[in-house]
Order: structure tokens, then sequence, then C-alpha cells
């Protein structure tokens, strides 16, 4: 893939994907596609917790009050992208009631239609956050080598589960969904959890290491401020979100040594 951290001024000629920005009809066929695809929300529907967190937006499609600027902005923030993270193929924009921004396959990006209130700016960094999860959902083997090899993390195999408690606590994320959990160093595994499980929200999770013997702690392991400078839940949670928010944070960039890690690595690899 080159450079992909490339001045995109210089790669207007390269590969620039189509933006389609998905009417009302389009929107709920397209939310039926993805279903398909990924079961988000029939595991929704199996998590009280989640569940609950789930009723307190409104994932409902919407068309934008205006689908010229809806378009405009989509355009412009894909010029933006780096050649090399730019998703193959079409994209797809769907915007919903209220809720937080997402991927799901194929090629998809859902996001709140109050985003388009925000300047073109906030946009392009929110845009680019979502097509860096477009990229690793495309390359899982390429972002699996670079978190083992670098950060030390590995997919927690799927015969491994969290003990029950853990389970119905943890947060679904539906750009995490393939490979929902990762450990680190062998030891920890970063979950978020709801704060609240009887009265979930999404945005109201705290982050929890937990242990293969079925143990776990809310103080980060040895090493983990070192390596990652953050505790964050959003961005702990998973690597795929530490590697967007590394990646895509512009007006707070991350100086830790896996945001440096991660920038020297996506230099030098191919694809």
């Amino acid at each position: 893939m080159g450079n992909i951290l490339s001045d995109t001024t210089d790669a207007i000629k390269e590969y620039i994907p189509g933006i389609r920005v998905l009417r009302m009809s389009d929107a709920y066929d397209m939310m039926n596609v993805n279903e398909s695809q990924d079961d988000y929300l029939k595991s929704v529907m199996e998590s009280g917790a989640n569940l609950a967190a789930l009723r307190k937006i409104d994932l409902k499609p919407c068309e934008p009050s205006s689908m010229g600027v809806a378009e405009e902005m989509s355009k412009s923030a894909i010029m933006e992208v780096p050649t090399g993270l730019r998703p193959t193929g079409s994209v797809s924009i769907g915007f919903f009631e209220s809720g937080l921004p997402h991927t799901r396959p194929p090629n998809t990006i859902w996001f709140p239609e109050s985003i388009l209130k925000s300047s073109q700016r906030k946009f392009n960094e929110t845009f680019l956050h979502e097509c860096i999860h477009l990229h690793q959902r495309e390359h899982p083997e390429l972002w699996r080598d670079f978190y083992e090899s670098e950060w030390g993390f590995k997919p927690l195999p799927k015969s491994k589960k969290l003990v029950r408690d853990v389970e119905e606590r943890r947060r679904i994320n539906p750009d995490t969904i393939r490979e929902p959990l990762y450990i680190w160093r062998d030891q920890y595994i970063p979950v978020a959890v709801y704060k609240n499980p009887a009265d979930a929200n999404l945005r109201e999770v705290r982050l929890i290491f937990c242990r293969p013997d079925g143990s776990w702690t809310a103080v980060e392991p040895p090493g983990w401020i070192d390596l990652f400078g953050t505790t964050e839940p959003s961005i702990c949670e998973h690597p795929h979100e530490m590697a967007a928010y590394f990646l895509s944070d512009n007006e707070n960039p991350f100086d830790s040594l896996a945001a440096r890690k991660l920038r020297t690595r996506l230099l030098t690899i191919n694809v």
C-alpha cells in the first residue's frame, strides 16, 4: 500500500473509492445486508445490558436533512484519508437518528445525523477513524501481525470465554465483533463493561482487565501505561480501537510508544 501516511495532496490521482450516501429506503435495505453479515443486532438482542443501552438511542435509519451537504462532506473527507487506508470499492454512508459512529460489513459507515452539524475538520477525523475500521476488516492478517509483533496482543481463541458476570456486562462493539477479544502478553484481556448493567448507557463504561483464570482487575497491568499511555475505555477496549484513535486524532495526537510503533510500521508495509 506504499506510504499510507503520505500527504494526500500528492495522491489525488491514486484510487478514490466511490461514495454513496444512502436515502431512506436504501438505508433500511443496507441495514438488513449488514445484519446478514455480522449478526450485530442479534447479539445485542441476546444481551440484556446491550439491549438496554441500545433502547436509549435510535438506530432507525434516516435520510439526511440535506443530501447535498452529506455528499459534499463525505466526498471531501475521503480525499483526506491517506491513500493506503482508503477502502477498496464503493463506501456506503448511512445516517441514523442517534448513537455512536460505527462500521458494518460490507464497507458501510453509519453516522448519527447530528454529525453533519460539526465542522468539516471534525467530520474528517471521525470519517478517517471509521475508514481505519473498514481497513482492519479488509486486511485482518496485516493487523493481527502488527498487534502481536509490536503490541503483544493475540486474538483470544473462541474456545476461551469470559466468566459469565463479565460477559453479561461487556459492551458489544460492531467494529470489533468479528474478533471481539484480544489477550495482551498472554495474561490480560481488556474489556469495556457497563458501569450500570441494569440501566446501561453506551457512553458509560469502564475498562477492566480479565485474566485467563477468570479473575479480573480494574488496575492497569504492569507495562500498560508505558506502552499505550492511556486507559480510556473506548480506546483501550480493543487493539482495533487503539489503532483507529492513534491514527485519526489530529487535534490531540497520541505520542505513546504504541502510537509511534504503529506509525513507523505503516510507513513500511505494502499490501
